[in-house]
């Protein structure tokens, strides 16, 4: 359950780390994708003034479509890796229910409920199976009004469940 519950404490970290890696990828990307398109701009102005070839503004046409190509890749990849991160984070919660709901069962088929008001004294193994254990249990009794005999302890019922 530990393991689960720092898998998903993990898993989280990595998400946020993720916009962090993100957004650091993006900026200088985006600073990229701005100067291509002034670039192709000044370009355009200087091909209609007839101060540059038609070829350089279809070469900074083509630095401003790679440009954009490649932060659409870091986009791209940044929505993949979130989705994936917050798939595995909610795969983790869900495992993390499924054990402690699983261990509540558990914990309740467990419970051995006693006729006998009282605290457990001594828990004897009285054998193993592949279908469980039996075990006895004394259970030193809060009603002291019971009458002692020779086989019994004072205040202590012996009793078979």
């Amino acid at each position: 359950m530990k393991e689960k519950q720092t898998a998903l404490l993990d898993a989280q970290k990595k998400l946020a780390g993720l916009a962090e890696h993100y957004r650091a990828l993006k900026a200088p990307a985006l600073a990229d994708v701005q100067a291509a398109r002034e670039n192709v701009s000044r370009f355009e102005q200087l091909v209609k003034a007839d101060a540059a070839t038609r070829l350089e503004l279809i070469d900074a046409q083509q630095k401003a479509a790679q440009a954009q190509t490649k932060l659409d890749q870091i986009a791209m990849g940044q929505a993949q890796a979130t989705t994936d991160a917050e798939a595995r984070a909610r795969a983790i919660a869900l495992d993390i229910k499924t054990l402690q709901a699983r261990r509540d069962a558990t914990t309740a088929a467990q419970v051995v409920r006693s006729p006998v008001a009282g605290s457990v004294v001594e828990v004897r193994n009285k054998g193993a199976t592949v279908h469980g254990l039996t075990v006895e249990v004394v259970i030193l009794s809060r009603d002291m009004t019971q009458a002692p005999s020779s086989e019994v302890k004072p205040g202590v019922k012996n009793e078979t469940f």
